[in-house]
């Protein structure tokens, strides 16, 4: 009997023992598969998926630290994000080091090709802003005083073994898709729980790695964070059930429909962003010379600094405060002061980024 206020030592290696493939798998796994193939369709609209990366990017942190308790507004988010780190909130703050970790692994991977257990550190220790070590003695559980829901294997030697492990699997293991494969990762990363801190922020940052790795996505701009918040309960129920009753097949289904949901409306953003930057240029062009590429630079973020515009080599200070000017009195950016620094806020960008799915 799994009795979850013992460590789960006996965790069992990968691969899992059971077929994963069944027919209810593979209806969903195709569904996945068109809605993924329907985003990369829409990500052509965009003449530079590039440009909107790092806000995309900020939005996971943003909904990955929620599921974290972390919490912040969208306008507050892109706001702080641009002025001193030193005047930023704590949650926002938090965000940072997550939207950097996410980058930096995203940047380590496109160097190397791969993942190993230095990388996974790298990321860790840039969510917790100290270096992050591999757990040895216990201590660390999932839940509360009241109810433990789960206690993590212990010892150094043992967790190495298990991260091990879940290394070759992803390098290995053939005979499944890969997206099935990234799901029994995730289950089974957050089953190891290496660190003392951070590990569920390090297993959803893990996953987007492993998407772009799998040749899934060219970039990193699907994001699970979204679908894994709206489903909290399911998906903690989902994990729970791997681990106390052997359930991959329900949990694969159930993170296969997290990639479905969330690249259809990952394509419903990209279509909106496109139609947003194909009307901003056709009323640029018709009511002013300003340049095309300051209209990729302010929708590149939600606000920009006059900074953001000499650094990108469009104009000297005084012409770029200029060019942002008139973006404004063409209804297209929106400024404000913030401490000492200018924004000015893209608000359709903002509108977009922000958008929710329907709840059922």
């Amino acid at each position: 009997m799994f009795d979850a206020a013992q460590p789960h030592n006996d965790l069992p290696l990968l691969p899992p023992k059971q077929k994963l493939e069944t027919e209810r798998v593979l209806r969903t796994l195709g569904n996945a598969k068109a809605s993924l193939a329907s985003l990369k369709e829409a990500g052509r609209l965009v003449p530079d998926q590039s440009v909107i990366l790092q806000s995309m990017i900020l939005q996971e942190a943003k909904l990955s630290s929620e599921i974290e308790n972390i919490f912040t507004t969208h306008d507050e988010l892109y706001r702080q994000i641009e002025i001193d780190e030193t005047l930023q909130s704590p949650a926002v703050k938090e965000i940072r080091r997550y939207r950097n970790a996410l980058w930096a692994g995203y940047q380590a991977i496109k160097h190397s090709g791969h993942i190993d257990v230095g990388l996974i550190l790298e990321v860790a220790s840039q969510i917790l802003e100290r270096p992050a070590k591999i757990r040895g003695g216990g201590g660390t559980v999932v839940g509360n005083r009241r109810r433990i829901v789960y206690t993590p294997p212990v010892g150094e030697a043992r967790i190495r073994g298990l991260l091990d492990n879940w290394l070759d699997f992803l390098r290995t293991e053939r005979s499944i898709d890969p997206l099935v494969r990234i799901a029994v990762a995730h289950y089974q990363f957050e089953a190891i729980h290496p660190f003392d801190d951070g590990n569920g922020r390090t297993g959803r940052i893990l996953n987007i790695l492993l998407l772009v790795l799998a040749g899934i996505l060219d970039l990193p701009i699907l994001y699970l964070s979204q679908e894994f918040l709206y489903e909290r309960a399911e998906y903690y129920r989902r994990l729970q059930g791997v681990t106390e009753r052997g359930e991959w097949v329900e949990w694969v289904d159930f993170f296969l429909g997290c990639v479905d949901a969330t690249a259809i409306v990952t394509r419903c953003q990209f279509g909106l962003i496109s139609g947003a930057i194909q009307g901003a240029r056709a009323r640029v062009r018709a009511e002013s010379k300003l340049p095309s590429e300051i209209v990729d630079l302010v929708f590149s973020k939600p606000y920009t600094r006059i900074g953001d515009v000499v650094a990108a080599g469009i104009a000297k200070r005084q012409t770029a405060a200029a060019y942002l000017r008139e973006l404004e009195s063409l209804g297209i950016l929106r400024s404000s002061r913030q401490w000492r620094e200018v924004l000015f806020l893209n608000p359709r960008l903002l509108e977009i980024l922000s958008l929710e799915p329907s709840i059922p």
